[in-house]
């Protein structure tokens, strides 16, 4: 009798439990998943000359042609290139570039190296954008003599580039890291 009322006991509480669970599921619901996909920004950047082999004639220009480019899909930046400058005697440079001063903006000028930025932010999200640094190099006929042309046999002018992402930050900030960077340019690989 005791198994009968057990067993009476135990399907009473389950029937009640199908029921009260049953009235609670009209009250349910559920959504589907979201979910994000996140992208990494990226800035891609080129410096490149279709020459760089040079002979200097004292009083003599030679054409050059360097130019940075932010390539397709990179996020917005600001743009440097480090020149340096090696052509000096005696301290003082004989070789003067014609870098356009409104659209390349002296940031630093440590010894023969200057860094410049170009004069706006580079926005390369749907083509290539190139700005050429620049076009000549004019070799001081006044000081560079017969006597002192020697000097110049091992020395360059070298360049560097280098972007800074502009969303998010300042041209103070992005200043700051190009001169960070531009301490150590030519000296790591």
């Amino acid at each position: 009798m005791k198994k009968k009322l057990m067993a009476v006991a135990l399907a009473t509480i389950i029937a009640v439990m199908a029921v009260a669970g049953a009235s609670l599921a009209w009250l349910t619901d559920s959504s589907e998943k979201v979910e994000n996909t996140f992208t990494v920004g990226n800035i891609t950047i080129e410096l490149k000359e279709t020459t760089s082999n040079y002979k200097v004639v004292p009083g003599g220009t030679d054409n050059k042609n360097p130019s940075v480019t932010v390539k397709e899909k990179s996020e917005k930046c600001y743009v440097y290139v480090l020149i340096d400058n090696q052509l000096a005697i005696g301290g003082v440079t004989v070789a003067t570039l014609d870098i356009n001063s409104t659209n390349w903006i002296a940031v630093s000028t440590t010894g023969t190296q200057t860094l410049y930025r170009y004069k706006e932010v580079v926005d390369a999200s749907s083509a290539d954008v190139t700005h050429p640094v620049f076009t000549t190099v004019e070799y001081n006929g006044t000081l560079i003599t017969s006597d002192n042309i020697n000097d110049l046999a091992a020395k360059k002018i070298v360049l560097k580039a280098f972007a800074h992402q502009s969303d998010n930050t300042t041209q103070d900030v992005a200043d700051t890291a190009a001169k960070t960077w531009a301490q150590t340019a030519f000296t790591t690989p």
